[in-house]
């Protein structure tokens, strides 16, 4: 398609330019011919009133009207061109004419005596139908003066009768030029049809296109350097391909790393939280065992003192029995926490907050940290359960220790359950202080901690962030209000 338009394009160009200048050519040679034609009128109008006047010297001087007019009748009888002739003396009597009919009177308008210094005036009248050139000679001594017409008329006969006749000619040139034009637009054309379907070969990702010219022209310097072109298209393909090969394993090696590093985070995070549930494990264990040791040492004294009876051992034992379930009963709390969830399940987020701040609230009240969950309705999630507990401890873990460390009174952390927009929200408020501007950016990236480096590994909160933004598909963010610092859990 391309070809056949370039080509059309080359040879209605080119053919268009050659009979223009056809036509300029033959615009120039008419006017030429005319200019040339003119003149030898001009001349032989000249010639013939130089011969008139000579031959009419005598008939005037012997006022032989005959003779006169025989003359003229010669001379119109043999010249086809020749319009009219007629002597006037210089009263502007005519002395005779060439009319078959009666002289007109308009011919005297252009009859003026010669000035001194001319023989011959020339001047061109316009005859309504067609141009005459009126040639005016003196006859010997200003006896009269002889006028001669000739018509332009037969000039552009002439000139008509040429243009047809060279109309032939010009249009077998043009045919020429149009069999020229295609000649030359088919060898223009051709290789670059070639150079596109190339091109078009290579656009379809094929890189083994090689074009073959032989022309030395700049066509075929084209070709060189598209062979050169596609030549370090496919090296570069190649080495692309290898490059692309060696990062995918690159890539798949930094991925394992990271696989593996996350893993390691996870395992640490784990770890820590387990030291943190095995404090609060501690407290919880702190007053059922206290109590314990209460009721046995009763049963002790009463038995020594031959006091217990039956009644008493199995009020005492029932007791000790519900201490000791309540602390089984803590134990498999804290075991779950730490079983791994393998599949995503509908969980209900009313009861994770309220399972996490069971377990947590013996250590923050050792503390005295108040904690308070407001929900205003029941809230589910997808997702998985027992890493979303181990967020809710990692937030309220860091919220327990800047109340611990900037020793707040009245400390206290608040939870907030809504749902908003078909996702479910957890807010986690305390009462610290908030976190400082140049490190509230930070506060999510691994390793990050203000704490010493014993007091703290800065994983806990970007494990977190990994946890409910990458493994459930929620948001955690985190801002300062007017008391403390507000986490927010999306999911």
């Amino acid at each position: 398609m391309i070809r056949t338009r370039l080509r059309t394009k080359f040879i209605v160009g080119f053919s268009g330019l050659f009979l223009l200048f056809c036509l300029l050519l033959l615009l120039l040679v008419t006017a030429q011919l005319q200019r040339t034609m003119k003149h030898e009128l001009r001349k032989r109008g000249i010639s013939i009133a130089r011969h008139l006047a000579e031959a009419a010297v005598t008939p005037i001087l012997t006022e032989n009207r005959v003779a006169l007019q025989q003359i003229l009748t010669d001379y119109t009888k043999n010249e086809t061109d020749i319009r009219y002739i007629y002597l006037v003396n210089d009263r502007r009597e005519v002395l005779g004419h060439s009319f078959s009919s009666a002289f007109p009177g308009d011919l005297l308008k252009i009859d003026a005596p010669l000035p001194r210094n001319q023989t011959v005036v020339v001047t061109t009248v316009d005859a309504g139908e067609e141009l005459i050139k009126d040639v005016a000679v003196t006859v010997q001594g200003d006896l009269a003066r002889v006028h001669v017409g000739l018509s332009l008329q037969v000039i552009n006969d002439s000139l008509r009768q040429l243009v047809w006749q060279l109309l032939p000619f010009a249009a077998a040139l043009l045919a020429l030029g149009a069999l020229a034009a295609f000649a030359v637009a088919s060898s223009i054309t051709r290789p670059l049809a070639e150079l596109a379907d190339a091109a078009n070969r290579l656009g379809q990702g094929r890189r083994d296109v090689q074009v073959t010219l032989k022309s030395r022209d700049e066509i075929g310097e084209l070709a060189s350097a598209f062979n050169r072109m596609t030549q370090e298209l496919s090296q570069q393909q190649h080495q692309l391909e290898a490059l692309n090969q060696s990062l995918e394993q690159r890539i798949e090696v930094a991925l394992q790393e990271l696989r593996l590093r996350d893993q390691a985070l996870i395992a640490q995070n784990r770890l820590a939280a387990m030291g943190e549930m095995i404090n609060n494990i501690a407290h919880q264990w702190r007053q059922p065992l206290n109590n314990i040791s209460l009721i046995v040492q009763n049963m002790k004294y009463l038995n020594g003192s031959g006091q217990l009876t039956q009644q008493e051992l199995a009020q005492d034992v029932d007791s000790t029995m519900e201490l000791i379930q309540f602390m089984s009963r803590t134990i498999d709390d804290f075991r779950n926490f730490f079983r791994q969830d393998k599949q995503k399940q509908l969980f209900s987020i009313n009861q994770t907050v309220a399972k996490t701040v069971a377990l947590l609230a013996p250590s923050l009240t050792s503390h005295n940290i108040t904690v308070q969950a407001q929900q205003q309705e029941e809230v589910q999630a997808e997702g998985y359960a027992n890493e979303y507990t181990q967020v809710l401890l990692n937030v309220i873990a860091n919220a327990k220790e800047a109340l611990i460390t900037r020793e707040v009174p009245d400390a206290a952390i608040e939870l907030v359950i809504t749902a908003e927009a078909g996702r479910s929200v957890v807010t986690i408020s305390d009462n610290a202080g908030g976190i400082p501007d140049d490190v509230l950016p930070k506060i999510f990236d691994p390793y990050f901690t203000t704490k010493h480096q014993a007091h703290g590994t800065g994983i806990g909160l970007y494990m977190s962030k990994v946890i409910i933004e990458q493994n459930m598909g929620g948001s955690l963010t985190a801002r300062n209000t007017a008391t403390g610092a507000a986490f927010r859990l999306e999911l």
